[in-house]
């Protein structure tokens, strides 16, 4: 460590320098993920799989993630409503480590009403006002009706103008 003392401060230098042009790169918290690839602002970065290998789950996490380290985001989601959305981000966030010793609610409890009252209230009372201290932006969107691509990206470009997004999710 004595001997990196060059190399830190190079990388912590071209940090600066990626972040003044705006070209941040962009952890996904995952460190298997962040080890071999490097997203930034502006890529194009693809999730393939077959029906039910957690590709959803798995960008959702990387969306919750840039969040927390202060990028803007966007899901735009197709397959569950808006509301289930917004219940998994908030499941996502009580999760996090600043709640040690907190309840640990589960989407299975949620769904069948069937929280114990230290959970609802951790909840109702911490997770969800919390939500608000995010330092980037999770915008979640939902099309009604025939969605079309153009219809997508006109709303991806006016929530653009609202709040520079780093990360959309499709």
């Amino acid at each position: 460590l004595q001997d990196s003392q060059e190399a830190i401060l190079t990388a912590y230098e071209q940090n600066k320098i990626d972040n003044e042009s705006g070209n941040l790169r962009i952890l996904t918290g995952i460190p298997k993920i962040d080890q071999h690839i490097t997203m930034k602002r502006g890529d194009f970065v693809g999730v393939l799989g077959y029906a039910g290998q957690r590709k959803s789950s798995l960008c959702r996490t990387i969306v919750y993630n840039a969040a927390l380290a202060g990028f803007n985001t966007m899901h735009i989601t197709f397959e569950q409503t808006l509301l289930e959305e917004q219940i998994m981000y908030a499941l996502m966030h009580s999760h996090h480590p600043k709640f040690y010793g907190k309840p640990k609610p589960s989407k299975e409890k949620f769904d069948k009403g069937t929280q114990i009252p230290e959970e609802e209230d951790f909840i109702r009372n911490i997770v969800l006002p919390d939500l608000k201290n995010l330092p980037g932006k999770i915008g979640i969107f939902q099309p009604t009706g025939t969605a079309t691509w153009p219809s997508v990206k006109a709303k991806a470009e006016s929530e653009n103008q609202k709040y520079p997004i780093d990360i959309l999710f499709i």
